[in-house]
């Protein structure tokens, strides 16, 4: 389920070109941001962060944000095209050893891409 943190910047970490971890003042998670474009958060930003808890590394995953403070809006953003391809794929292949490997990550793709439209429609 998707979740919306909102806040000022406390602190943040690069992790590469398009993923941050933050902090927000008075909320202690430890906040992971990917997003398609280059992040755009400074210490003392405003921002509102849209995603959810990733139970494996306890992080909150952020699929979308939109910083408040310079009006960038960032996004994750997952191929529809390619979900549905190994979808397609998985099906064609059935004779194949492992067609499930195909279409179970095709439909974990397109979950992830509902994930990230719902994140987008929360921030924006």
């Amino acid at each position: 389920m998707i979740e919306v943190l909102y806040g000022k910047v406390s602190r943040f970490r690069p992790v590469s070109r398009n993923t941050v971890q933050i902090d927000i003042h008075g909320i202690s998670r430890l906040i992971e941001i990917t997003s398609c474009t280059p992040w755009a958060i400074n210490r003392g930003d405003t921002i509102v962060v849209a995603g959810e808890m990733d139970r494996k590394s306890g992080k909150f995953l952020g699929y979308a944000y939109k910083n408040q403070t310079n009006a960038v809006l960032g996004y994750y953003k997952v191929s529809v095209i390619r979900g549905f391809a190994l979808i397609i794929a998985g099906l064609l292949l059935i004779w194949a050893i492992f067609p499930i490997v195909h279409v179970v990550e095709g439909c974990r793709l397109l979950i992830l891409n509902h994930k990230c439209r719902q994140a987008l429609d929360f921030v924006e």
